[in-house]
């Protein structure tokens, strides 16, 4: 006996016995039924707006985001009043939204862009972006007055994926602060040199690269296409930033690296500078992966610890000192000339 509903439902044959079952009691009780072999969002909408076109209000029962976007969408002017009731856990109470009160409070440009902006913020079928979230997002591209043309496009039936891409990233330069005459890739290495002399460099809080950004738009203009004709238009997944692995779509996250190879091999340590034998052991992140420190380093910034870059100019004879290789477990030594006895001498012509 599972008394997690969370759980109970996590199980495909519990939900699909349950739905079955729920589905049988209400038409017993002269309700209507509609199953719904995919997601339920679109049908939902779908049965909403054919009641309000009817002149008969109606309330929807739900808690997804997706369905009150959509309803906000779709609602015409002249329907009957319809609203959305949800729960509102922190305060442990219902919640009911007027679809056209919202539409009113935000306007008719806003409500034009909603599906576009939310999908590119991430739903269901699209990534959301890292430390984006959908309201900041909302507003920041709808009262910017370039963003209109570009929705447009990604929202349009008849645009190609090309013109569709273009738009999409230029939506993104503009999310992540660029103007309209950047690109993505000029964006995401400003924002790099920005953060990377005071702090450590989180790619996620980077834009994305242009090729990332391009698959994305095209998610997000399919998954816009499916809830603007609430599901009934048949479009090619794969043609459309997903490809078929087996008999399973999933989604093609980018078809380049994301940096340059050389920035791969930029990493610091955060060695003390009080030890004993500063970065001479695999402790330091540098020595571990083969490389020497750098100035970026917390402790040492690439200075006479045990792992700097020696300076083996031959021309240089104030140099104070020389290198020395312990061949027993191939470390390198940094000491001064007065403090060895010569074992190796190399002699520079």
């Amino acid at each position: 006996m599972c008394s997690n509903q969370q759980l109970f439902l996590a199980n495909s044959s519990n939900k699909s016995q349950f739905i079955a079952l729920l589905g049988r009691r209400l038409s017993e009780e002269g309700h209507t039924v509609r199953y719904a072999p995919d997601d339920a969002d679109t049908l939902i909408v779908k049965s909403a707006v054919e009641v309000a076109e009817q002149q008969q209000s109606v309330t929807v029962v739900a808690e997804d985001t997706d369905i009150l976007v959509l309803l906000v969408h779709h609602v015409q002017p002249g329907m009957a009043e319809v609203y959305m009731l949800s729960v509102c856990k922190a305060r442990k109470s219902m919640v009911s939204v007027s679809i056209q009160k919202v539409q009113e409070i935000n306007g008719t440009s806003a409500v034009r862009q909603l599906l576009v902006i939310h999908a590119l913020a991430g739903c269901d079928t699209t990534s959301a972006l890292h430390g984006r979230g959908k309201a900041s997002a909302f507003w920041k591209l709808v009262r910017s007055a370039d963003t209109m043309p570009l929705t447009d496009i990604v929202a349009s039936t008849t645009g190609t994926a090309d013109e569709v891409a273009s738009a999409g990233m230029k939506l993104l330069v503009l999310l992540y602060g660029g103007q309209m005459s950047d690109n993505l890739n000029r964006l995401r290495f400003a924002k790099y040199m920005q953060k990377i002399p005071t702090s450590q460099v989180l790619p996620e809080k980077l834009p994305p690269t242009e090729r990332a950004a391009l698959y994305h738009s095209l998610r997000v203009h399919l998954q816009v296409m499916q809830w603007t004709t609430l599901n009934t238009s048949v479009t090619e997944a794969t043609n459309w930033g997903w490809k078929l692995e087996g008999k399973t779509l999933v989604p093609i996250p980018t078809d380049l690296e994301p940096a340059p190879a050389d920035l791969f091999k930029v990493i610091r340590c955060n060695c003390k500078r009080t030890s004993v034998n500063q970065c001479v052991t695999s402790i330091c992140t540098c020595r571990k992966n083969g490389l020497h420190c750098i100035s970026a380093c917390g402790g040492c910034h690439g200075g006479l610890c045990g792992n700097f870059q020696p300076d083996l100019d031959c021309a240089d004879s104030d140099a104070d000192a020389e290198v020395v290789y312990a061949a027993e477990n191939d470390m390198v030594h940094y000491v001064d000339d007065d403090d060895i006895t010569w074992q190796w001498e190399e002699v520079c012509e």
